[in-house]
C-alpha cells in the first residue's frame, strides 16, 4: 500500500514538473551581455532586477549598471541604468514597491556605496559609502545591511529609510574565516 501511496505521490509530482514551461518575457531593451545579478519581487505584480557584466576580476571601461522594473508581473519591462554607480558592479538590489528600491554595489578594491531611487529607477540617490553591502528593506524605514569588517560580517540597521545606519553589536556570530560569503 505504501508503494502505492508513494508512486502515486512521485507521478502527481513529477508529473506537474515536468509538464511546467518556462516563457520568455524579455527580448528586447537589454543588453545580451548582462547577466541578472540581483532580483527583488515586491508583489505578483512588481519586480526589481539589477544586471551586470562586471562579473570577473577584469575591469570594464566606461562600465554602468542596468536595472530591470515591471509593474505588470512581466508582461513590459522597464529598463535603464543606474547612474552615479559608473564602474562599480551591483550586488543586491531590495524594493518595497514600483517606485523604490535601494542597489548595493561595491568594487574589487572594497569601495561600495548604497544607492536609493524614489522614481522608479529614474534618479538614484548616494545614501551611503560603505564597504561590501548586502542589504534588505522591510517598508520605507526599516532595513538591515550586512558589511565587511575586519574581523567578520557587521550587522547595520536602520529605521530612517537608510539616513542613519547602526552598528548591531553581537556575540554570538562567529568570526568571519576567509572565503566566507552571505546571502540574505
Amino acid at each position: 500500500m505504501h508503494k502505492i501511496l508513494f508512486s502515486l505521490v512521485a507521478f502527481l509530482l513529477f508529473g506537474t514538473i515536468a509538464s511546467a514551461e518556462w516563457q520568455q518575457l524579455i527580448s528586447s531593451g537589454v543588453n545580451p551581455n548582462y547577466v541578472v545579478i540581483s532580483i527583488d519581487a515586491v508583489d505578483e505584480n512588481i519586480v526589481w532586477a539589477v544586471l551586470d557584466t562586471n562579473c570577473t576580476d577584469i575591469p570594464q571601461p566606461d562600465f554602468i549598471p542596468q536595472f530591470m522594473r515591471t509593474t505588470d508581473g512581466g508582461t513590459t519591462w522597464k529598463t535603464g541604468m543606474v547612474t552615479g554607480v559608473e564602474n562599480m558592479p551591483i550586488f543586491d538590489i531590495t524594493a518595497i514597491d514600483s517606485n523604490t528600491a535601494w542597489i548595493g554595489a561595491n568594487d574589487m578594491e572594497g569601495n561600495g556605496a548604497i544607492y536609493k531611487t524614489t522614481d522608479g529607477g529614474t534618479t538614484w540617490t548616494l545614501q551611503k559609502a560603505v564597504k561590501s553591502s548586502y542589504l534588505h528593506f522591510f517598508d520605507a524605514d526599516n532595513g538591515v545591511m550586512i558589511t565587511k569588517g575586519t574581523l567578520g560580517p557587521l550587522v547595520h540597521l536602520t529605521i530612517d529609510g537608510g539616513r542613519f545606519w547602526n552598528e548591531l553589536r553581537y556575540t554570538a556570530v562567529p568570526r568571519y574565516v576567509g572565503g566566507e560569503f552571505h546571502v540574505m
